[in-house]
């Protein structure tokens, strides 16, 4: 694609389709985020890509994937689409979190919405299977979307001549598109299938396609008896070899769906507990891991805040910090240990390579404090007294500074001329330079913000509908780029590596949401407590709570492992590559924990 004329802007491939590569792209005029389906001409001649036009340019439904426009660049074509955030539903199956049931049959439910539309107009989709189900991530749920029309037939072909080529997936097809004939009924026995899968974990049927060929036409499916009744029964009829056995209409299918939701959801309440856990997926009930430590020094006092790095140390108390030097913070010599004192109670520390930022603040009792930002590095005198590098204020302390040093962003509230609070401003500092440039922040209610990485920044701003929260990246420059929104009301963002952010919501602080932004991809992750400490590494990320759990997931998402700390965590910081430095204190004793993840029966590979 010719990106200068072209009006997308590709940020990164999202997938491989059956007829061509998959796009995350940006409109360089409104800024959407659209997905961008580029079609092998060899493999998608004309007459199929008119046929797919034709079928989403007919079909305009919230559980069917949009196509907006045409984008032609020389020899090739582009279907512009909606783009659906949350990924296909085969990557959500394969990863390692288990589906509630009840969250199973809502994406069930918004597949037969979407089939019952199409079929209504006629349209059979032939090729329904987990890669052409795309994701939307909403407050409480995944929203499920029809993709893929490429194969899909009319009702009125299937009158005139009875059977089509033999197109489609074969763990996924009905007995009688084995011999090419389809029907509306075709697509409710696919959707049995997967909804077998998702229950079970495995399909009905395995093996070649010679294999899956013989087992649809002649074997029944094994349904586990363990299952609830309605469940099963829905099974049965669906996968029934015979179309006629089978349900009537979508319609029909989709009743039987509702009805079983209806008794998951009822079970639930009857079952609900005091403990509050994520609604996305079952937490992940893993062994605790017995906790092992290098070292365990004694505290005089709790340390509010920590930061590490493979050499550097710092903690704070009240109003002193504490910074130290090592040859290795994991195993080695102490080299110098020095404290310095601040005019003001500390709200945070921002340790980077050079050196430690450190926020303060006058007390917790202002509507609006001023807040000040100090740079300590670990050579300098601590006789001198250390000179604030900002001060400035506002309601709250959102504040960014990037990997490098080389720009700091914050959120100021300037007194309005007449008095009262101004509109807020966005402010970035460049380093070294010290040169100083903002922007209005007009309405926007700022909430959070945080670097992506050294050219760009993300902050979060609150949204007139309370369960959204948009997103704007700005550059180093001071410059809006894009923006998109989450369905969530954001509490807490933290920026992680390989341009990833995580945030969590106030409406389940237990379920974590990792966003990736080169391709835009969103992955809700349910925890089995509510994390307020969230540290990124290089190769994931650690999070832990007051009361000493501890969760260990990749950057992919994935789980890796959990233990306890014994004592009342107050304090926590993640060093590279594998160091965790973790205070307590407990009943006026307090420990400083210096960790080696490698040496805990944990999942990662070092």
């Amino acid at each position: 694609m010719n990106y200068k004329s072209c009006r997308y802007y590709l940020v990164g491939l999202v997938g491989q389709g059956q007829f061509g590569r998959v796009f995350c792209g940006i409109d360089r005029h409104s800024g959407e985020i659209v997905a961008l389906k580029q079609l092998d001409l060899r493999r998608f001649p004309t007459k199929s890509f008119l046929r797919e036009l034709n079928f989403l340019l007919s079909l305009k439904h919230a559980n069917i994937v949009a196509c907006q426009t045409i984008e032609h660049q020389g020899t090739s074509r582009y279907l512009v689409m909606d783009y659906c955030e949350g990924g296909t539903l085969r990557s959500l199956l394969e990863s390692s979190e288990r589906l509630q049931r009840l969250q199973i049959l809502k994406i069930i439910a918004d597949i037969l919405q979407g089939l019952e539309y199409a079929h209504q107009r006629g349209i059979i989709h032939c090729d329904i299977k987990p890669e052409n189900i795309l994701l939307h991530v909403q407050a409480d749920r995944w929203q499920a979307c029809l993709s893929d029309f490429g194969v899909s037939r009319l009702s009125q072909e299937l009158s005139r001549s009875g059977s089509g080529g033999l197109t489609g997936s074969p763990a996924y097809m009905a007995p009688e598109r084995f011999y090419g004939q389809y029907s509306y009924a075709s697509d409710l026995y696919s959707v049995g299938v997967l909804l077998f899968e998702m229950l079970m974990g495995y399909r009905p049927f395995s093996g070649v396609p010679k294999e899956l060929m013989a087992a649809h036409l002649n074997q029944p499916a094994q349904i586990p008896p363990t299952l609830p009744f309605l469940l099963r029964s829905i099974l049965t009829t669906t996968l029934q070899k015979l179309p006629g056995h089978r349900y009537a209409s979508t319609t029909a299918m989709l009743k039987a769906i509702r009805l079983a939701m209806e008794v998951e959801m009822a079970m639930e309440v009857e079952m609900t507990t005091e403990t509050t856990t994520g609604f996305w997926i079952v937490p992940t009930e893993d062994a605790t891991t017995e906790f092992k430590s290098l070292a365990r020094e004694p505290l005089a006092a709790p340390f509010t805040h920590l930061a590490a790095n493979e050499r550097w140390m710092y903690g704070s108390t009240g109003y002193q910090v504490e910074y130290r030097t090592y040859s290795d913070c994991l195993t080695g010599e102490l080299l110098q240990q020095q404290r310095v004192e601040l005019p003001a109670a500390i709200a945070a520390l921002y340790l980077r390579s050079q050196g430690c930022f450190i926020l303060t603040h006058p007390s917790d009792g202002d509507q609006r404090a001023n807040f000040s930002l100090y740079h300590l590095h670990p050579n300098c005198d601590p006789a001198l007294p250390l000179a604030p590098l900002l001060c400035w204020d506002a309601a709250r302390p959102l504040l960014a500074i990037d990997p490098r040093s080389q720009w700091i962003a914050w959120v100021s509230h300037p007194s309005a001329p007449l008095g009262g609070e101004g509109a807020p401003h966005l402010q970035l500092l460049k380093l070294p330079q010290h040169r100083q440039f903002g922007l209005t922040l007009d309405r926007d209610v700022p909430v959070a913000i945080a670097a992506v990485d050294q050219r760009y920044g993300v902050l979060v701003t609150a949204e007139d509908n309370p369960t959204q929260s948009r997103c704007r990246i700005f550059n180093r420059r001071g410059q809006w780029l894009v923006e998109f929104k989450l369905p969530i009301t954001c509490k807490q963002l933290t920026g992680g590596g390989e341009r990833q952010l995580v945030f969590l919501s106030w409406e389940d602080p237990t379920t974590v949401f990792l966003v990736d932004l080169t391709p835009w991809k969103v992955r809700p992750i349910s925890l089995s407590f509510s994390p307020e400490w969230i540290h990124p590494t290089s190769w994931g990320y650690v999070l832990a709570n007051r009361q000493g759990q501890v969760v260990v997931f990749s950057a992919l998402g994935e789980r890796m492992g959990n233990f306890a700390v014994p004592g009342t965590i107050t304090a926590i910081a993640a060093f590279e590559p594998w160091g965790v430095l973790i205070a307590t204190w407990e009943e006026e004793q307090g420990y400083l924990y210096t960790v080696d993840l490698r040496q805990l029966d944990l999942e990662i590979v070092f």
